[in-house]
């Protein structure tokens, strides 16, 4: 195929010229593995191919956009609308991306935020793990609130107890099916 043809490139005034991309603070990774991560730069960067970059619609909903995107309940989501590469590898589309369930920063209090935020600062600091290590277990059925990281279960429950309004039960059905 002409590159010049295809439906992105025919669409610039100069097919080989690159769209303007703005820096960004959030990027989410387009491919995952057992590594399930999204990140919050300190400074703006530009994304190539690898990354999508995250533009809140509130610059002040970036931090809390990077603590939801970081739940196990977005992991969960993603399993639903991606394309699968084989082997438990998944990518995500632009398009995928852009259909993934996530809570809107706008409606949460004040205290919810500060919450999330100690949490992301808790997490964010040490390398995340794979999913199996980040929650304790290699099978579903192994699964326990208990063997969860500890910052990683903080993040969680905030989201998926507090926000969400899911029992302890229902959360770990959610880690359960994450690991399976």
């Amino acid at each position: 195929m002409i590159p010049s043809k295809t439906q992105t490139c025919a669409s610039r005034a100069y097919w080989y010229q690159l769209p303007d991309i703005k820096p960004a603070h959030l990027l989410w990774q387009k491919a995952f593995d057992i590594y399930h991560r999204h990140y919050l730069m300190s400074k703006p960067i530009l994304a190539n191919q690898r990354f999508y970059p995250i533009y809140p619609k509130r610059d002040k909903d970036t931090v809390t956009m990077a603590a939801l995107l970081n739940s196990m309940i977005v992991s969960l989501n993603l399993e639903f609308q991606r394309a699968n590469m084989g082997l438990g590898a998944i990518e995500a589309t632009v398009e995928e991306v852009n259909q993934i369930l996530v809570v809107n920063p706008k409606g949460l209090k004040a205290t919810i935020r500060n919450k999330l935020m100690q949490a992301l600062n808790k997490l964010g600091p040490r390398a995340v793990t794979s999913i199996f290590e980040e929650l304790g277990a290699s099978y579903p059925e192994d699964v326990s609130l208990d063997k969860v990281k500890t910052d990683r279960r903080e993040l969680d429950r905030i989201i998926m107890g507090e926000i969400l309004g899911l029992t302890d039960e229902e959360q770990l059905e959610v880690y359960r099916a994450v690991v399976d």
